[in-house]
């Protein structure tokens, strides 16, 4: 196991109050590719908070605590796409339509 001494993203948020832009944007940037390489491998982190996710000495981030993670099944991964499908065809209703315009 490897040792992040840059401590939890919560403690940076805590000291500092607020990122830069540029800090944000990086993070936001790693936390997202970060999910995204879990959601290819068909896992949902179901635990993302800012005590979860340590920073490396190079500044990249690292998630932990996999306890409420969960490997989709491909009933399951079938059933999120057609519940997507479906919304998508809810929102493109005409009366939903004129919602979004205004």
């Amino acid at each position: 196991m490897n040792y992040y001494y840059l401590g939890e993203l919560y403690e940076h948020i805590k000291r500092l109050e607020k990122f830069s832009e540029e800090v944000a944007k990086f993070y936001i940037a790693e936390i997202f590719l970060a999910i995204s390489s879990l959601h290819a491998r068909n896992i949902i982190y179901r635990d993302l908070k800012p005590q979860n996710i340590l920073i490396d000495h190079f500044g990249h981030v690292k998630l932990t605590d996999f306890g409420f993670a969960k490997v989709l099944s491909e009933d399951c991964k079938k059933f999120i796409y057609k519940l997507n499908k479906f919304r998508l065809f809810q929102l493109l209703e005409p009366q939903n339509i004129w919602r979004l315009k205004s």
